[in-house]
C-alpha cells in the first residue's frame, strides 16, 4: 500500500490501482462580499507572486469548488475556485500576507492568512485550509469499545510490490482481530488504545472525523507475533470513497493490507515481514482488500 501527498490527496494503490480520495462538490458555492481590509501588503514592481493553497477536510478529503475570497490588499474582492484537487492559486506582484475567506456548502466558511511566494520559492504549496463539516460527526466519542479489524480475503490480492509474497495461502484465522479498546483525546485529536496489547503498542493509530468519514493512517502497523515465529502486521489508511455506517455499532471501510510470514528464528528488531532477511523466512503472505473494515461497538 503506497500513501502519498501527506496533507494533500491521500493515494491509495490497491488492487484496482490507484485511487485518489476526492470529495464530490456538492453545488457550486454563492458568491461572497468582500470584507474590511485586515493586513497591510506592498507591492513587488515588475515582480510576480503567486498563492498556492489546498483546501480539505478535516479527514484531508480534498473539496473541489469551495470558494477564495481575498479580503485584504491590492487583490481585495477577487475570487477563484479550487479545481477537482482542491488546489487554488492566486497570482499578482503583492508581498506580505493575504487574508482569505474560504467558503464552501456543507462546511463552516474559515479566515486564513497565507504568504504571498516568488516562483523561485520552491514550495509547491503555500498553505493548508482544512474546512469543519456542517454535518454531525458519526460517533466514536471517548469512551470503552470492541474494535474488530477485518480483511475481505475474497476480494483480497496480493502486494503489487512484493511479488514473493502472494495473497493465496493466506492464514484464514488471522483474517480477522478483535481488541478491547479505549478511544481518547489528545493533544492533537482522538486516538485508539488496546487494553489486551503490551504498552509499546497499545497506542494504535489517532484519527478525526468529519461527518460520516473518519481518517487515519496506519503507518507502522498494527503487529502481532505467534508461537513458532509466525508475525503478522496489520497496515491502513482511510477515508474511502465510501463513507463509515452507524448502525449501533460504527463500521468503517478502510484500504487494508494484512501481512504475515513465518520464520525461523524471532524476528528480533525487525517490525516488518518486508524488512526480515530472505534467508529467515520459510512463509510469506501479502494480502490487500479496499473492503477490509473496523467495526467499533459500545461497551
Amino acid at each position: 500500500m503506497t500513501k502519498l501527498g501527506r496533507g494533500l490527496a491521500i493515494v491509495v494503490c490497491a488492487a484496482s490501482g490507484c485511487i485518489s480520495f476526492v470529495a464530490g462538490c456538492a453545488g457550486q458555492p454563492s458568491p461572497i462580499a468582500p470584507e474590511a481590509s485586515s493586513g497591510v501588503s506592498s507591492s513587488l514592481p515588475g515582480g510576480q507572486t503567486h498563492i498556492r493553497g489546498l483546501v480539505s477536510d478535516t479527514v484531508r478529503r480534498p473539496l473541489p469548488g469551495a470558494l477564495i475570497a481575498v479580503l485584504d490588499g491590492p487583490l481585495a474582492g477577487a475570487t477563484t475556485l479550487t479545481d477537482a484537487e482542491g488546489k487554488f492559486e492566486l497570482t499578482g506582484t503583492t508581498a506580505g500576507t493575504a487574508t482569505l475567506r474560504v467558503s464552501r456548502d456543507g462546511f463552516q466558511a474559515k479566515t486564513q492568512s497565507l504568504l504571498w511566494r516568488t516562483p523561485t520559492s520552491g514550495i509547491g504549496i503555500d498553505g493548508y485550509i482544512r474546512l469543519d463539516a456542517l454535518e454531525p460527526p458519526i460517533g466514536l466519542d471517548p469512551g470503552d469499545y470492541t474494535l474488530t479489524i477485518a480483511i475481505d480475503l475474497a476480494t483480497a490480492v496480493g502486494h503489487p510490490g512484493i511479488p514473493k509474497a502472494s495473497c493465496a495461502g493466506f492464514p484464514g484465522n488471522l483474517a480477522s482481530f478483535t481488541y478491547q479498546v479505549q478511544i481518547l483525546e489528545g493533544n492533537s485529536g482522538r486516538y485508539v488504545r488496546a487494553d489486551n496489547r503490551p504498552r509499546h503498542f497499545e497506542a494504535l493509530f489517532g484519527f478525526s472525523v468529519a461527518g460520516r468519514f473518519v481518517g487515519f493512517e496506519i503507518d507502522h502497523g498494527i503487529p502481532h507475533d505467534f508461537p513458532g515465529f509466525g508475525f503478522l502486521n496489520i497496515i491502513g489508511v482511510a477515508p474511502t470513497i465510501e463513507p463509515a455506517v452507524a448502525t449501533g455499532s460504527v463500521s468503517i471501510p478502510f484500504y487494508g493490507e494484512f501481512r504475515y510470514c513465518e520464520m525461523t528464528s524471532p524476528r528480533g528488531i525487525y517490525n516488518d515481514c518486508s524488512q526480515v532477511p530472505a534467508e529467515q523466512i520459510v512463509d510469506y503472505h501479502s494480502c490487500t482488500s479496499d473492503h477490509a473494515t473496523m467495526v467499533f461497538t459500545k461497551r
